[in-house]
Order: structure tokens, then C-alpha cells, then sequence
């Protein structure tokens, strides 16, 4: 099925959200006394005038999927559409064992028909569930898994052109010849880039290594005419933009090569340079990234128990002493320290497009807000509060935020910014 029409997967650039006409909108919000916006206390409740189309898409999961079955969002379009992956409900049999369905992956345009991407396998035995995706400007990819495990998870990427057929770029059990792999630190997320790559992250089997395994990046051609070959070994996190590769490497992934810091690089035309570095002190690891054209941005977590919720689930992690539960922004080239934002939560999920920066905390916990940061002028809005689904997701003009219920119920709402 073409899904040009459907997808239409070209970035916009994000204009600033200071146009927002004649409303009277707040000063960026202050930082604290040690120069860290506070994201709980200083954003503000982002204003009706902000959007040109305020629910293009508002609904539960339960209701779209229907009686017996499971929906979730996976990605979101530049055209305002959802990449959502639905299945029949998990069963659960004798001894508590849990059974799971495949699962379908369709496109949801507000007011249209689902187009079905790819279908689950009929085989009432097979597990495959679709667990990540992208939509970038030349098409769709997404991650396949057969893994029922916390501790493993074999892998498949399929990419899909919006003028074309999917097809499969990359498989663990063809290229490794195992399903037995555990998956790599900060996950696999697959993403395509300008110059017709696919890249994601691996654990590849290494006999040299401590854990029989080596964390590394892999490409492959989006025709899945060639098979996949490592690009970066001892890397985690890869993200792209454009034609460039932006990826981590820290002690979890490089033993004995960092020791308390961490480095970000830029891989462009086959040259690779250090952009960012910092410390990382004990118990943390940087644990998610993403990147834009301008910016980039990451979120330290940490182990340390004194970091751990108190008995208010809002008040999250409060590692304040040492940048622990914390998103660093970044301007590319510039000479200037990052600025820090206390996420008051023990994970984050972020999304960045253009000058907007978007996150929530998923079901980690801590503060189930869901926040945008203008990158522009430093203003930091509010968007809604979502225990257990706290999500942010940017394309274009679109943004989709995560939405919850007292009977623990998940949904989603897209709006269309003016």
C-alpha cells in the first residue's frame, strides 16, 4: 500500500509559539537560585490561543480499539496522523501464565479509515509485537519483536517509503543467528536518515566481552538489498538528523575506555567529533537523547537511593546535588554550558522537533506532567498531567500529549499549533 498521502512525512520547520497573536502571554519562566528550571513550578498551563485546531484527535485506547483488544500510539506524522500498533488483549491462563497476540500497525488520519501497514500474522502462536517506530520525511520505520522477556528481545526493522512497500532491513536471527539477545542500553529505536540508511541500536554476541556482548550502532540500506554492519562498537542511543548519526558513549556501553563522564557525537560524511561531554556521577547513566537541526538535549537518571520518590508520587527524583534526574539542552555550536531542567521524575520520555522540546515521564515515577519548552525564548508551557501515560511527541506543526483517567485508562490528544 503507498502511503504518501497518508504519512506526508516532510518536516516543517516549528515556528516559535511567541506567535500566538494578541494573547498575553508570561515572561519565560525564572530558574532557581543554582540557574536549573524547575519544570513543576515554573511552567505555565499552555494557553487555548496556542492552537489553531485543539483536539484534532482526543480519545482512550480502550475506546478506539474496542471490547477485548489493546491500541497504543507509537509515533506521530507531520500530517497530524498516528502510527499505532493494536492487538487482542493478553490472555492469562493456568499458573498465571500470560499469553500474547501479534499485533497489527496502521496509520489513524482523524476521520479516516485506518490504513493497515502491516498485518499480524495469523499464526495464533506467533508473539511478534511492534514495539517502537518513526516517521521521518522519507517514511516509516519500526521494530519488530518475537520476545515475551524483560531480558531479551531478538529484533526485526521494517521501513516503509511513503511512495512505496515495506520491507525488511535488518533481522538478529538471520545476522546472528540467535533470538538470545538482551537488549541494548536505552533500547533500539530505529530511525532512517537523509542518505537512505536505516540505523539502530544492538547487542551484538562478543566472546571478549565480560557479559558475552558488545553494545554497538547498526546500519543498513533502506532498500534491505544488503545486510546490516556496525557503524559505531561501545555506542549507545543513536538519533538522526538529516544525514547525520548523533550517538552516546559512556561507561555502560565503553567499560574501561570512560570512567565518571559520558561523550555525544556527530557522525557526518564519515567524520566523527565530540559535541558534548560531562560527568557522571555514581549511580547515573544518560539515558535518553534527542536532536534537532539546532539543539540537542539529553536526560541523566540515577540509582541513588537518596534520589528515589518519597511518599508523594509527584515529588519524583530530587537529585538536585548532583544533575540526577535531569534534561540538558544544548544549542549546537555554541561555547555556552547547557541548560538544565529538574525533571522531578525517575524517567523521561522527549521529543524534539524544531525549536520545541516536548517530554513526559511515561509510567516512570515522580511528576506525571507533560511539558513544552520553547527552545526560542525559554518558554516552558504545561500541557497536561497523565499518571502512567505521561507522553510528548512533536511533528511539525502537530503536538500529541498522553491522557489518563482514574480508572487508570490511557488515551491521547493531537492539537495543531497556530
Amino acid at each position: 500500500m503507498r502511503v504518501s498521502s497518508l504519512l506526508a512525512l516532510s518536516v516543517a520547520s516549528v515556528a516559535a509559539l511567541g506567535a500566538c497573536g494578541a494573547n498575553p502571554e508570561p515572561a519565560a519562566p525564572p530558574a532557581d537560585a543554582t540557574g536549573v528550571l524547575m519544570a513543576r513550578q515554573d511552567a505555565r498551563p499552555a494557553p487555548s490561543t496556542m492552537w489553531k485546531t485543539r483536539d484534532v484527535f482526543n480519545a482512550f485506547w480502550s475506546d478506539v480499539a474496542g471490547p477485548g483488544r489493546l491500541a497504543s500510539n507509537l509515533a506521530l506524522t507531520s500530517a497530524g496522523a498516528l502510527v499505532v500498533t493494536e492487538s487482542p488483549a493478553p490472555k492469562v491462563g493456568a499458573e498465571g501464565k500470560v499469553t500474547l497476540y501479534p499485533a497489527d500497525l496502521s496509520v489513524r488520519i482523524p476521520g479516516q479509515r485506518p490504513a493497515v501497514i502491516s498485518k499480524a500474522p495469523k499464526a495464533a502462536t506467533d508473539t511478534r509485537q511492534i514495539i517502537a517506530a518513526s516517521a521521518g520525511r522519507s517514511g516509516l520505520t519500526w521494530l519488530e519483536t518475537t520476545s515475551t522477556s524483560l531480558a531479551m528481545q531478538d529484533w526485526r526493522i521494517h521501513y516503509q517509503p511513503a511512495d512505496g512497500q515495506p520491507r525488511l532491513v535488518g533481522d538478529s536471527d538471520a545476522l546472528y543467528k540467535t533470538r538470545e539477545l538482551p537488549p541494548p542500553p536505552g533500547g533500539i529505536h530505529p530511525q532512517a536518515s537523509a542518505d537512505g540508511r536505516i540505523y539502530w541500536a544492538a547487542a551484538a554476541p562478543d566472546r571478549t566481552s565480560v557479559n558475552g556482548f558488545t553494545a554497538l550502532i547498526l546500519a543498513a540500506d533502506t532498500t534491505g538489498r544488503t545486510a546490516p554492519r556496525p557503524v559505531v562498537r561501545n555506542a549507545k542511543l543513536p538519533r538522526v538528523v538529516g544525514s547525520t548519526l548523533y550517538y552516546v558513549v559512556s561507561p555502560d556501553v565503553a567499560p574501561g575506555k570512560l570512567t565518571g563522564r559520558f561523550e555525544i557525537h556527530a557522525l557526518t560524511a564519515g567524520v566523527d567529533k565530540v559535541i558534548a561531554s560531562g560527568v557522571l556521577e555514581k549511580d547515573q547513566q544518560l539515558e535518553r537523547l534527542v536532536a534537532g537541526p539546532t539543539h540537542l538535549a539529553w536526560y541523566i537518571g540515577t540509582a541513588n537511593s537518596q534520589a528515589e520518590p518519597s511518599a508523594d508520587p509527584d515529588e519524583g527524583c530530587a537529585d538536585r546535588s548532583h544533575d540526577g534526574c535531569s534534561i540538558f539542552v544544548q544549542k549546537l555550536g555554541s561555547a555556552e554550558p547547557p541548560t538544565r531542567i529538574a525533571a522531578s521524575s525517575t524517567g523521561v520520555e522527549m521529543s524534539l522537533d524544531g525549536s520545541l522540546l516536548g517530554w513526559g515521564s511515561g509510567s516512570s515515577n515522580g511528576d506525571p506532567g507533560e511539558y513544552l519548552l520553547d527552545l526560542n525564548n525559554s518558554k516552558l508551557w504545561r500541557l497536561g498531567d497523565s499518571r502512567g501515560c505521561s507522553s510528548v511527541s512533536i511533528a511539525g506543526s502537530y503536538i500529541s500529549w498522553g491522557k489518563s483517567d482514574a480508572a487508570g485508562r490511557c488515551g491521547v490528544t493531537v492539537a495543531q499549533r497556530i
